[in-house]
């Protein structure tokens, strides 16, 4: 536990910390403003609430940790694995594609975010094939899961 005891090293933490932090406030805000304009082009008569505010905020939040996840994946599983993971997905999201309304506006919001993801994390352009259809299906059912709340706010 002597690693924790340098003031120097806990400083040199803090810092690390603070840069996540100003990642992800950074992407937050961007991909909130990016949503709404997006979802008022849709529907110009859309009013914000507390309920939106929350789901847009965990929508951020879900881009965040699916792109996290998966570069982790391409990264360190094996071939094998990462197929398992993708024809699970795709028998899933073909499902829950059925049941979907409002398609055209997920289509949209699902562009936008790859959009933005791929500014704030430029290695997604090394993903594998797999990786990459990972990395697709994952942010369309939670984009899905999104606007199926997000219609229910109506």
């Amino acid at each position: 536990m002597r690693i924790f005891d340098d003031e120097e090293r806990i400083k040199q933490l803090f810092k690390e910390f603070k840069k996540v932090d100003q990642f992800y406030e950074a992407f937050q805000q961007e991909f909130e403003k990016n949503i709404v304009l997006k979802i008022m082009e849709s529907d110009p008569d859309f009013t914000r609430s507390d309920r939106f505010d929350e789901l847009l905020d965990q929508f951020s939040v879900a881009a965040l940790s699916i792109t996290h996840s998966v570069l982790d994946k391409d990264n360190h599983y094996p071939d094998y694995r990462k197929s398992e993971d993708l024809l699970a997905l795709q028998a899933y999201y073909a499902k829950a594609h059925q049941l979907a309304r409002n398609k055209e506006l997920a289509e949209v919001l699902h562009q936008k975010t790859k959009e933005l993801l791929v500014k704030y994390y430029p290695g997604i352009i090394d993903l594998s094939g797999d990786g990459f259809r990972l990395l697709e299906l994952n942010l369309k059912l939670f984009n899905l899961e999104f606007v199926a709340s997000f219609n229910s706010l109506e």
